[in-house]
């Protein structure tokens, strides 16, 4: 009896280990217009971890970050052979499609792309038959690339089977080189003129040739976008090999869709060294989870363009109402006027969206934006406006001008942080809102006319300062909740982890971090200027200093020193290269060692300006080895460059906090963390001591009986025409009152009339 259950745990202990692999399904069907229908074929089958492929209906592909798939004719699911694979002949003909790269940014790559795949006999390193022209499987095959983007690069370029830099053009790109410059990030991006890369764009590449059967001549990219006028052309027609890749087409090729993610993409999405490209530095980890294909055509060049397939929406859930019977919409108006405003109406729902009347309106303007929900509209929105700036900052003709007011900034929040912050801010936060209104003008084409801009711009600038000026209290409460809550969201990754098993941790952290963020920005803010003044203005003064020398040695020379950033190199940059604990760890560092100093201000006896400033110069020390390690070679800065530049940074610092610190009270200090730690403890015991009796007669002493003793009533009294505000007054009986009682009424009286009259 042993023996035979041993046999037959054996035997089954290979069936029950299987379903621990995923099954292997085909994803579905798309119809590709003017052919028909097309079978998808992803890669990793039979792998658990495999980035799956959403089909959606008959229109819609969405591809999850790190998968690739297969246009074919045919799909057996579990198995690869190169018979299944569609051979598409392309030559005279234009392929269209429809691409959504929402929150694909810098790192990212959204590939739509042509190989041999139905010509390669041998299933490769991949077991799939995949070739292309980097070899990636070991195989090598021609390719053409029709698309490798994300939302603020594109590349189109053509290779052979053996070439696998090839030719190629669009926008973005470059390490120590260039990559294309044929658009720029006016035209192509966020919020940019022509395509808006935060919403869907049409896509359409040609391939003609040179008469009836003749060879290819060129590859011919086009995007439009709806209410846009303007679209952005390639015409790649110079290149070698185009018999080879006429003869390709030919035969057929196949069709393939790919996302993938790498903090090395500079390559595509870099600056390069003339600093116009988009991206400074790649981050893999921001990508979003999924980029989106649909509406797949081919038709012979010129033909009229074939019938929009509008994406699938998702089946409704059975919990949900049934949807209320649709409006009829009116008969539309011959010619009809168009509007003013650049609106589609009616107003869209995002693809897979439900239509629900209670949320119509947040998925319209998700929609609007470009992302399928209200939060991501608001928050890509904003993302957008920041990286816009921060692009003029990096791509502007005037780095001069920018590094004398950077110098001069930095020099009056080193004199004296308190006393110039206020100023400071305004002017900084007017010239943000003039920026954000600029970025709107030109992307609307509100006036072409730079009189009517300046105007509009002075306007914008001027309500926002007296606004800032009129409530800057108010606006510290803002300013100081969004910095805390950016400084935790940068330093609580660890978080990630804990989510699952510990529900609501990171919004504990989040929360307490704009808590704290507040306090430092209101009820603080004249302590923790004191060190945190000397820290940002010797940034300030060091990395508007370094950039001045450099440029003005080359001007006077000829020549560059290696201790300063180079000439071509704009002042973010080279500032960028300092914050070697940039990112996650900048902000919330930063705070850290201003406390820090703080404190040894308030309890370290007669040495406690040196073990204050100690702090802050540990702070800089730290930046300068990790910019040498981490953000020199990544940025096109030598490495002596943080070294010197933190220096500069050091002694200004040093020199700014000597001063500050030494009109610095210790009883202030030592008075104003005390009453925080109290007001903490005594937080905390109130908490402890809170029991549920105790609330229990703290709600019984609010009685409508107990209320008419403890709290005066009014009567209204007959409105004055003369004056704009009812009056209030005390009735007779309220004389029984003794002394406290009266004052206390009367001040909750005031305190209401106030309330009334605001």
């Amino acid at each position: 009896m042993f023996a035979m259950i041993w046999t037959l745990r054996v035997l089954l202990l290979p069936s029950l280990t299987l379903p621990l692999a995923r099954a292997a399904t085909c994803p579905g069907n798309i119809q590709l217009g003017g052919h028909g229908a097309v079978s998808m074929i992803p890669t990793g089958w039979g792998d658990p971890n495999a980035a799956a492929l959403g089909v959606s209906g008959s229109a819609e592909l969405t591809a999850s970050m790190g998968s690739r798939a297969y246009f074919a004719e045919r799909c057996n699911a579990g198995t690869y052979s190169n018979e299944d694979y569609l051979a598409l002949n392309l030559l005279g003909k234009t392929l269209r499609y429809t691409t959504d790269l929402s929150g694909a940014g810098c790192g990212c790559n959204a590939a739509m792309y042509l190989t041999s795949l139905k010509q390669n006999t041998n299933p490769s390193e991949c077991h799939d038959y995949y070739c292309d022209a980097n070899n990636v499987c070991g195989q090598s095959c021609a390719e053409i690339d029709i698309q490798e983007a994300n939302q603020l690069a594109w590349h189109s370029t053509l290779h052979s089977a053996n070439d696998r830099f090839g030719v190629g053009g669009g926008y973005g790109g470059g390490d120590s080189w260039n990559g294309a410059r044929d658009w720029n990030a006016a035209q192509y991006g966020p919020h940019a003129r022509c395509i808006d890369t935060n919403r869907p764009f049409e896509v359409a590449v040609s391939f003609p040739i040179n008469g009836p059967g003749g060879i290819l001549t060129a590859m011919q990219i086009e995007l439009t976008q709806q209410g846009h006028s303007c679209s952005l052309k390639l015409n790649l027609n110079s290149y070698s090999s185009m018999a080879e890749l006429s003869q390709a087409l030919q035969k057929g090729m196949t069709p393939i869709i790919s996302y993938w993610s790498s903090d090395k993409m500079l390559w595509m999405d870099g600056k390069g060294t003339d600093r116009q490209g988009p991206c400074a530095a790649d981050n893999a980890k921001a990508c979003g989870n999924s980029v989106k294909f649909f509406n797949f055509s081919v038709a012979d060049i010129g033909a009229p363009l074939p019938p929009i397939v509008a994406p699938p929406r998702s089946s409704q859930k059975p919990t949900e109402k049934p949807p209320q019977d649709p409006v009829p919409s009116p008969v539309p108006a011959p010619a009809p006027v168009p509007l003013p405003v650049p609106m589609p109406f009616p107003l869209p729902i995002p693809p897979g969206v439900d239509s629900n009347g209670k949320t119509a309106i947040f998925d319209a303007l998700g929609a609007l934006c470009g992302t399928g929900s209200s939060v991501k509209a608001v928050g890509h929105t904003l993302l957008g406006y920041v990286a816009e700036t921060i692009d003029r900052i990096h791509t502007s003709q005037h780095q001069e001008l920018i590094c004398c007011a950077t110098t001069i900034l930095g020099l009056a929040c080193a004199w004296d942080g308190p006393l110039f912050y206020q100023a400071i801010f305004t002017v900084v936060l007017a010239m943000l809102v003039a920026s954000m209104v600029d970025f709107e003008v030109n992307a609307s084409d509100f006036t072409s006319d730079t009189v009517s801009r300046g105007v509009v711009l002075g306007q914008a600038g001027a309500a926002a300062a007296v606004a800032v000026h009129t409530g800057f209290d108010g606006s510290q409460v803002v300013f100081g909740s969004l910095i805390g809550l950016l400084s935790a969201w940068g330093s609580s990754s660890w978080t990630e982890d804990l989510e699952d098993h510990m529900h609501g941790i990171r919004l504990l952290v989040y929360s307490q971090g704009a808590i704290l963020g507040c306090l430092v920005f209101t009820a603080w803010r004249p302590l923790f200027l004191k060190t945190l003044a000397p820290l940002v203005g010797g940034f300030l003064v060091a990395s508007g200093l370094g950039a001045l020398f450099g440029r003005g040695l080359t001007a006077l020379t000829g020549s560059s020193l290696l201790i300063l950033p180079p000439p071509s190199m704009d002042w973010a940059t080279g500032a960028d290269c300092l914050l070697g604990t940039r990112g996650k760890g900048c902000l919330l560092w930063g705070f850290a060692c201003g406390l820090v100093a703080l404190i040894f201000m308030g309890f370290g006896g007669a040495r406690r300006r040196i073990l204050a400033i100690s702090t802050l110069l540990a702070y800089i020390i730290a930046n300068a080895v990790f910019g040498a390690a981490l953000r020199a070679d990544a940025l096109g800065a030598p490495r002596a460059w943080p070294f010197f530049g933190c220096l500069l940074w050091a002694f200004s610092t040093a020199a700014s906090a000597w001063r500050q610190l030494s009109i610095t009270d210790e009883a202030e200090i030592r008075e104003s963390l005390d009453n925080a730690m109290g007001t903490m403890l005594s937080m905390r015991d109130s908490v402890k001591e809170l029991d549920a009796n105790a609330f229990r007669s703290a709600l019984q002493s609010f009685t409508p009986s107990r209320l008419d003793q403890q709290l005066p009533t009014f009567e209204r009294l007959p409105q004055n025409p003369d004056t704009s505000r009812d009056r209030y007054r005390k009735q007779k009986d309220g004389g029984r009152d003794t002394e406290d009682r009266k004052e206390t009424s009367r001040l909750l009286m005031l305190g209401r009339q106030g309330s009334l009259e605001r």
